[in-house]
């Protein structure tokens, strides 16, 4: 049996983390090819090569010791050979700064986590049936996106040790 995610990250030793914790529940989507970009911190444990249909995995992204900055980035992944899913994350290190925020981006197209995609889902992007971005605030709230034959619910605490929820399902 898998670790919970609160369990993983009780032995994570920094200040600012990002858990995240993929479902896929889709019957015939394999996710793949994931990639990375963080613009501050660094990947503590990496996402898996691929997410089978009912399976459910998980990666850790930490700040860096003794840097006052949080944990902050991009998880991509293929799934399909012409579309990704871009999840935003970002745990800062001041709170009175910075809130913990999320996105969640189905893309008709191939994107790698760079600089740029960062920069697009945390500054520019429109909120559209394709692409949510919330603040996570003292109350939790589900993003919620959709494209084709594929819907992504996301959920993230507000905690130092932060956790993301995702789950991949078909469209009925």
């Amino acid at each position: 049996m898998q670790a919970s995610m609160v369990e993983i990250l009780s032995k994570v030793d920094v200040g600012r983390c990002v858990g995240i914790e993929i479902s896929n529940k889709t019957k015939s989507v394999t996710l793949s090819s994931p990639s990375t970009y963080c613009g501050s911190g660094h990947v503590h444990s990496p996402p898996p090569p691929t997410i089978a249909p009912n399976a459910t995995d998980c990666c850790v992204f930490v700040k860096n010791g003794l840097m006052a900055r949080g944990s902050v980035g991009v998880l991509t992944y293929q799934c399909s050979e012409s579309s990704t899913i871009a999840i935003l994350f970002s745990n800062p290190f001041d709170y009175n700064l910075y809130n913990i925020q999320f996105g969640v981006w189905l893309t008709d197209h191939i994107r790698k986590a760079d600089d740029t995609l960062y920069n697009e889902m945390y500054n520019n992007r429109q909120h559209s049936s394709e692409f949510k971005c919330a603040d996570v605030k003292k109350h939790a709230q589900a993003l919620e996106v959709s494209r084709g034959n594929l819907k992504v619910s996301a959920t993230m605490s507000n905690d130092y040790k932060a956790i993301l929820k995702l789950e991949i399902l078909d469209v009925e």
